[in-house]
């Protein structure tokens, strides 16, 4: 077995990375851009049969064009943040002019966000052709650093500290497009030619850019075809035509002309201008949205009832993290996959002290042919899951495992609660303090702490509650709809003090790890409403016998173990998101979540169940985005699918079907 400081998926990239997919009966990909590079300074899409760049060079074309054609950097200028949208990312030359541009303008935005979308992301390894010997190579390849896995799905990639972020949408326009949730400063439309590709460039495609334009948004593009000015207006741009680059007389720029239509009452942002949040709980969610938050600019203070950070659940001596695979690929694998990538990319900033990188979770019931053909239907990369039959399991677990299954190189295992104090170093954590009641204040309008005494701890602007088991107390008085379908479960680890283990963790009705000391982890149990806090032998014995199938050796009676509780909801999701405002009326579209008005400055980030190491970095994401305004950095499904207010909404369609 191999712990790593840093893991290996983030130290090999190029031929390594296809040596190790090769090794491990990797899967070609259906996802990625074919491309013709018969011409180097010229590429081709082999699928569209149009260049990625015209013959005056893709980076004369992106400030010529998308730069200039949407008034940048004059408009970006002063702005605490500014919004562009891409559709078509190609190379990222696009995304790489924009950056370039916004580092050296002396009075550029404080934070720059990019959202593009790709339906056929190219390869790394076409980044590194593309960026080769162009002016931006520097930026090139810190754009290549961070490329993810071809998969499905959204991915958030930040620059310059966190000032500068890029979210890739891997999909078709038509799907993508409908579920940004943003405020749009400037579109850069850049598909492929509109007889080439004419799907990019419908009404019904472009449709959603109304939706997504801020007041006074821009667009801009090099094509001046009929049907692309048509959807523009369509969308509520009035478009001009004007003077175009190289071999392109004209390009066309639009302005946005409607007042902007408002986001639904439960898609406001919740702190606007806030400079300070505090958050109630230390475990993996409130040390997640503490350095968040920290990240984003906010002071920020954390309250934990326990004597020190991570006392509950993510206290346990290893935790696991890891994405999914679903046949029907709906809202939880989409979830489990988004959050998976997220955790990684948090591990790359704030490595913890350990590492075991990958996981195997075995599927004995299923054959390794239902599995590649998933991968094959998905679009899944070999980064990120992989397909591993029987010889393969016992090869690299070292184990006599007792079936093939998935493999996730970028998963693994790690200690939570020390992870958990790197992510809360340097911030301010004051222990022993147990908040019995928040109230917001009907003057001051900040949020106030109470101990079991009344005694105010702390107000603040921004509150986050993220307090694990403890979140139901606190949310009766608030939300008690929600309050009532949280469940804890009560759950048992046990630990081997010297016992040789796997060499990756092995997963599957349970899950069996091998600890850096020499020791080995099994676990865990799970009982809903119980609240004994002793360790049980029972519970000893059923994680000896899961450890021992997994293995398939005998081992001898566990040394020790822990209890602690997770926090559930019935539909297995998280709750991330503002709660719903007892004294706001029941909206008009009340069965849809995004309607139902919130609580100002207050979020809940819980119900982690027993997957908060993959989770809580992007539920982190999401709060911060929630509070502050930024674009969220999932699409409105998995927005809606973590609401808290979807309770709400699913009683109302219940009543409604009566």
């Amino acid at each position: 077995m191999k712990f790593h400081e840093t893991p290996w998926w983030m130290e090999q990239s190029g031929a390594d990375d296809r040596e190790m997919s090769t090794n491990i009966s990797s899967q070609p990909l259906t996802l990625g851009s074919a491309i013709d590079w018969s011409e180097p300074a010229h590429p081709r899409s082999a699928l569209y049969g149009d260049s990625f760049a015209p013959r005056s060079g893709a980076l004369a074309q992106a400030r010529a064009v998308f730069l200039h054609g949407n008034g940048l950097p004059q408009r970006w200028q002063g702005q605490r943040q500014f919004v562009i949208l891409e559709t078509g990312f190609g190379l990222g030359n696009n995304f790489l002019a924009t950056w370039d541009a916004w580092r050296r303008d002396p009075a550029r935005c404080g934070r720059l966000f990019f959202l593009s979308l790709d339906a056929h992301p190219v390869a790394a390894e076409d980044l590194l052709r593309a960026h080769a010997h162009s002016p931006l190579t520097e930026l090139g390849a810190e754009l290549r650093k961070q490329w993810p896995p071809r998969v499905p799905g959204w991915h958030r990639m930040e620059f310059e500290g966190g000032a500068v972020q890029l979210l890739l949408a891997v999909g078709d326009i038509s799907n993508v497009l409908p579920q940004w949730q943003a405020s749009v400063d400037a579109f850069f439309l850049d598909g492929f030619a509109p007889k080439l590709n004419p799907a990019m460039w419908s009404k019904e495609a472009l449709a959603p850019l109304g939706r997504l334009a801020a007041v006074g948004a821009t667009a801009a593009t090099w094509s001046v075809a009929r049907v692309v000015r048509d959807a523009l207006q369509a969308a509520g741009f009035a478009c001009e035509r004007v003077a175009g680059l190289g071999d392109k007389a004209q390009m066309t720029t639009a302005r946005f002309v409607p007042q902007r239509q408002r986001p639904p009452a439960g898609r406001l942002t919740l702190a606007p201008g806030a400079s300070e949040a505090v958050v109630i709980g230390a475990g993996i969610a409130g040390a997640a949205c503490a350095r968040a938050l920290h990240r984003a600019g906010l002071a920020v203070r954390v309250f934990e009832a326990g004597a020190q950070p991570a006392s509950g659940a993510s206290g346990n001596l290893g935790g696991l993290f890891h994405g999914t695979v679903h046949a029907d690929d709906g809202p939880h694998a989409q979830w489990n996959r988004t959050a998976a990538l997220r955790t990684q990319a948090w591990l790359q900033r704030h490595p913890p002290p350990w590492q075991q990188a990958g996981l195997l979770r075995l599927t004995p019931e299923q054959a390794e042919e239902q599995r590649r053909a998933l991968i094959s239907a998905q679009g899944l990369d070999a980064a990120y899951v992989q397909s591993i039959d029987l010889a393969q399991a016992r090869s690299l677990s070292g184990m006599q495992a007792p079936s093939g299954g998935w493999l996730y190189p970028g998963g693994g295992a790690l200690p939570p609660g020390q992870w958990v104090a790197a992510l809360l170093s340097a911030l301010s954590v004051n222990t022993h303090q147990t908040v019995s009641r928040v109230a917001l204040g009907s003057t001051t309008g900040r949020w106030q702490l109470f101990d079991v005494h009344g005694h105010c701890l702390a107000e603040t602007a921004l509150l986050v509650l993220a307090c694990g088991a403890q979140l139901p107390a606190l949310l009766a008085p608030l939300c008690p709809l929600l309050a009532a379908q949280l469940s804890a479960q009560r759950g048992q680890v046990s630990h081997w003090l010297r016992q040789a283990g796997p060499a990756l963790p092995l997963v599957e009705g349970g899950y069996v790890m091998a600890l850096p000391d020499g020791g080995l982890l099994a676990g865990a149990t799970t009982q809903v409403g119980d609240e004994d806090a002793m360790v049980r032998a029972d519970d000893h014995a059923h994680n000896q016998a899961v450890a021992e199938r997994l293995m398939s050796r005998a081992l001898p009676p566990p040394d020790g173990g822990r209890v602690a509780w997770r926090l559930l909801m019935p539909d297995r999701l998280p709750v991330v998101g503002g709660l719903p405002d007892p004294n706001q009326p029941s909206p008009q579209r009340n069965t849809q979540a995004a309607h139902w008005p919130r609580l100002p400055g207050l979020l809940v980030c819980g119900a982690m169940a027993s997957r908060g190491l993959s989770w809580a970095p992007l539920c982190a994401e999401m709060v911060v985005a929630q509070a502050l305004g930024w674009p969220m950095p999932v699409p409105r499904n998995l927005q809606d699918a973590t609401d808290p207010a979807r309770w709400h909404a699913r009683s109302a369609r219940k009543l409604e079907a009566r």
